[in-house]
Order: C-alpha cells, then structure tokens, then sequence
C-alpha cells in the first residue's frame, strides 16, 4: 500500500509557455500552474502540492507562490470565487490571497529557477 510519494523539482519554465499579450499584469507562472492543478485536484485527499520561484517573488507581486491541496478550488468557490475565472484572467494572485495560501518568504537574494514539492499521502 502507498504511503506518501514526495516530489521536489526545479526548473526552467519560461520555455514551456508565456502569457498572452492581453492577460492581466501580475501574470507568475507558478500561480497559473498552481491555480490549474487546484481545479484538478479539488475534493482529492493527500495531495499538497508547493510551486515557488527560488527568488522569493513569482510575476509582479510580493509572494514566491502558493500552497495548494484538494480543498483550495473549494476554499475559492466557497469564498466567492471561480478558481477558472481567475486562471482565464491570470490573476491566480488574488484567488489564493483572498485563501490564505499565498507563500511570501520575502526576497532570497538568489534565483536558482522555479521549485515544486509535491507529497501525495494515502
């Protein structure tokens, strides 16, 4: 039976895609991700995912990223907002302030690229 499987990653992800001219300013690629993950995943249990840029800030803002689990598309909704509106916006910043599951560790003074952790538990 599993037990956890625990995944970290670091990388480049300005390859994979950028944003669309029109989108909203503050667009952070960790956000986007982990706003699309969170709709995925919601009601699942055991699955916490952490993305940040290793330089404290991801896009515009002051947070390094977000925490997301099963329960973070049904926090949004459930605060009045739709976790798609915001990805389609790129605006993931504010659905996951308005949850409390911003990461803001504040400047780190180095950029080794983009970190995932992943723990999947059960």
């Amino acid at each position: 039976m599993l037990k956890f499987v625990l995944f970290f990653n670091i990388s480049m992800r300005k390859i994979f895609f950028a944003p669309p001219p029109h989108t909203y300013i503050s667009f952070a690629f960790e956000q986007c991700f982990l706003i699309a993950f969170a709709i995925e995943i919601a009601g699942e249990q055991g699955i916490e995912l952490l993305c940040a840029d290793t330089d404290g800030i991801d896009g515009s803002e002051n947070n390094a990223g977000a925490f997301v689990n099963g329960e973070s598309a049904i926090a949004m909704r459930d605060a009045g907002l739709d976790p798609v509106a915001y990805l389609q916006n790129n605006d993931a910043y504010t659905a996951f302030d308005k949850i409390g599951a911003l990461f803001i560790p504040g400047p780190t003074g180095t950029n080794v690229n983009d970190f995932r952790a992943l723990l999947i538990t059960g």
